[in-house]
């Protein structure tokens, strides 16, 4: 109580000491009010008499508040998260698994390239093997699939009808399989 009673007594002695300090900072505020409306209407008459303005201040610019919004801002939030030891440990975990993706994926890149150069590699054998077997119906079956898928985006006429006289010839081989098939069941 006592340490109450005190503080309360050394409040009420400096009580005035504050009032008198505030209202001398407010005196202090009007009387540069006052000097700077004068200084005003004085700068106002000289450029009146003499014709000259005084400097404005530049416009803000505009890229300055998208640098604000969209860097500073972001970048302040980041290395507010970046101080916590679990946000730190996602971003590490998230890098690790963007680069094990990446490897996954070269890996299947690979993997797929492989594929396709197999495939050609057939590709060229049948067509050598055909050259030199002397079955000119089959080399110009490879060219002519070639110069017809050289340009896909003007060929895709030619293309379509390829496919449906290969579908064609694939029913009409399956009829004679199964036509073939229920021959030699019925012996």
């Amino acid at each position: 109580m006592n340490d109450i009673l005190t503080g309360y007594n050394l409040y009420k002695k400096h009580e005035s000491a504050i009032d008198k300090q505030q209202t001398k900072s407010k005196e202090i505020s009007d009387t540069q009010n006052e000097t700077v409306k004068r200084l005003e209407t004085v700068i106002g008459r000289i450029e009146d008499v003499q014709g000259v303005k005084a400097p404005k201040r530049p416009p803000f610019p505009s890229w300055a508040c998208l640098a604000f919004l969209f860097w500073h801002w972001p970048m302040y939030g980041f290395a507010f998260l970046w101080q916590s030891k679990y946000f730190r440990r996602f971003c590490f975990l998230t890098a690790f698994f963007v680069m094990v993706l990446e490897f996954c994926i070269i890996v299947l890149l690979s993997y797929d390239n492989k594929d396709l150069h197999r495939d050609r590699a057939k590709y060229v054998t049948v067509r050598n093997w055909s050259l030199v077997e002397g079955d000119t119906a089959t080399i110009n079956k490879f060219d002519y699939v070639d110069f017809i898928y050289s340009d896909v985006k003007y060929r895709k006429d030619d293309i379509d009808a390829l496919h449906e006289t290969i579908r064609k010839k694939y029913d009409v081989m399956m009829e004679n399989k199964q036509k073939q098939q229920n021959q030699n069941r019925c012996k």
